[in-house]
């Protein structure tokens, strides 16, 4: 279906760019073998809000490594994902994991972490953290994936709201996601639409 037309000239000819959309169907994939892959999210009620973080580690099975989610306080979805980026590579650490694929759905932090000149006042130390601790791993690489495909880290990231620790960590899933990591370990698809531009004279 059509939902947004604009139009592009180019060579004395008009192009109308219509917006289509298909739908895909995603899944979470497993990393590669001798590779883990570290899946987390950020939230925030508002932006900024009450933001929290959580993210797991899994194995080239699929199988549980480790599990955490955090209470952040108030600041932006943007950097609540950043600091669920760095517990999640400290938790790698700590288990000295030397090879991580990082896939997350926000698009901007990739972007972000493939730019070394980015600099902001508030969100740089961070930014510096997430970078050093990459840096120690022997092999490290960020991808950026659909939502429906990061259910695991997503309800994680919304479960440290209804605890009262400020950081937790899981050695098993805990029941909240054991329908969504099941789901993800059975390699099933979810459908998503996506946009897709179509030209036309």
């Amino acid at each position: 279906m059509k939902d947004r037309k604009s139009e592009t000239k180019r060579d004395n000819h008009t192009f109308t760019r219509a917006k289509m959309h298909v739908i895909r169907r995603v899944r979470w994939e497993k990393p590669d073998t001798c590779w883990v892959k570290l899946n987390y999210d950020g939230s925030s009620r508002k932006n900024p809000g009450v933001a929290d973080s959580g993210g797991l580690i899994r194995n080239e099975k699929g199988e549980w490594i480790c599990g955490f989610a955090k209470k952040i306080g108030i600041t932006t979805r943007f950097t609540a994902e950043l600091w669920g980026l760095r517990d999640g590579l400290l938790q790698c650490l700590n288990l000295n994991l030397s090879s991580v694929l990082i896939e997350l759905d926000a698009k901007a932090i990739v972007d972000l972490l493939a730019n070394p000149d980015y600099s902001n006042n508030v969100i740089s130390p961070l930014v510096d953290d997430c970078r050093f601790l990459m840096a120690q791993l022997l092999r490290v690489q960020v991808r950026h994936y659909f939502q429906k495909a990061n259910r695991c880290a997503n309800a994680l990231a919304r479960l440290r709201s209804e605890q009262s620790s400020d950081f937790l960590l899981f050695n098993c899933p805990p029941v909240d996601i054991v329908d969504f990591f099941n789901f993800d370990a059975n390699g099933l698809y979810l459908s998503r639409l996506c946009p897709e531009p179509v030209f036309s004279l």
